[in-house]
């Protein structure tokens, strides 16, 4: 074998044994996409045949995996810490026996009757967004409460933050309504 065949087999190797650290690094420092998808099924309790998931995607900058799924026909975009595998930021709204007692509990003691002309008021658009996310009013920060029109319809935009979260709200002042509802990771 001549000196530059040598060198040739030489850098393909130095190359290779790269690439395959590289390859083992992905494999040992970040979840698989498989673990993502397990994640999910558990986070939102579903089956995942049940769930279409259009893209998963690393964003090594982030450190996160970006998730759009469609379950029930309806489209959820979630985050997900690519080493732990926890949930980070998602607009899926999380519905439990406990939750869905108070969220209706709340929503008939806010909501006026169809006869009724008048809205739901400021505060009770704000208890409607702190029973649903599970949080007491004196235990949020940087509270701001908004009423505006949108799309031809008078709503509250309520943001605040609890812990490590940031949570916003978007609740129809006719009737009391989360239309959106958005929970996401702070980073400090």
């Amino acid at each position: 074998m001549n000196k530059q065949m040598k060198i040739v087999v030489i850098i393909l190797a130095i190359i290779l044994c790269i690439l395959l650290g590289i390859f083992i690094y992905f494999k040992v420092t970040y979840i698989s996409k498989a673990d993502v998808k397990s994640n999910i099924s558990n986070y939102i309790n579903a089956n995942s045949d049940d769930i279409f998931y259009e893209n998963i995607d690393l964003d090594i900058d982030s450190g996160l995996y970006e998730v759009d799924i469609y379950y029930q026909n309806q489209e959820y975009e979630f985050k997900i810490d690519a080493k732990k595998g926890s949930v980070v930021q998602t607009d899926y709204r999380k519905q439990n026996a406990e939750n869905t007692t108070n969220q209706e509990n709340t929503t008939t003691q806010s909501t006026p009757s169809p006869s009724s002309s008048t809205e739901v008021t400021e505060q009770e658009a704000k208890n409607i967004a702190f029973t649903d996310a599970n949080v007491k009013e004196s235990d949020v920060q940087r509270l701001r409460v908004e009423k505006e029109e949108d799309d031809q319809r008078i709503v509250y935009e309520i943001d605040f933050q609890y812990g490590k979260y940031e949570y916003d709200y978007k609740i129809q002042a006719s009737d009391g309504q989360i239309l959106e509802y958005d929970r996401d990771h702070i980073y400090e």
